[in-house]
């Protein structure tokens, strides 16, 4: 990452919070999934990555904001999280990035300059990931 040549000079993207009601569904979804004591089989890994995936397309539906665009490519690295994640690991991680991600997205939560400054990083990086130094 530090290869790609991140131009940290432009300011950080205003955080957009998106009204909940709108999400409705696909928040509910993805709680039940996530924080349910059922076990985490095949059917259930497909659905949930399948809703952030949803979820991660409609926020940047009709927008160039780049605050949606970066929460969108975390909500991307959390699907694949979820569908790489086994019946016997602990849903943690998933867990604590999506309540995260929500508190940003949902209930204008302010991210951290760092995280910014991180989720920068990484949207520039996808964006010029042929130009990176590996």
């Amino acid at each position: 990452m530090f290869g790609c040549g991140v131009d940290l000079s432009k300011p950080l993207p205003e955080p957009v919070t998106l009204n909940p009601d709108d999400y409705r569904p696909e928040i509910t979804d993805i709680d039940r999934l996530l924080f349910s004591p059922k076990p985490y089989d095949d059917a259930r890994r497909s659905q949930v990555a399948a809703t952030l995936e949803g979820l991660a397309s409609r926020i940047t539906a009709g927008s160039e904001s780049r605050f949606l665009k970066m929460e969108a490519s975390e909500i991307k690295i959390l699907a694949s999280l979820a569908k790489h994640t086994s019946a016997s690991d602990p849903r943690d991680h998933l867990q604590e990035n999506w309540m995260r991600i929500r508190k940003n997205l949902f209930e204008g939560r302010q991210p951290s300059r760092n995280r910014m400054l991180y989720l920068q990083r990484v949207m520039h990086s996808s964006e010029r990931n042929s130009e990176c130094i590996h």
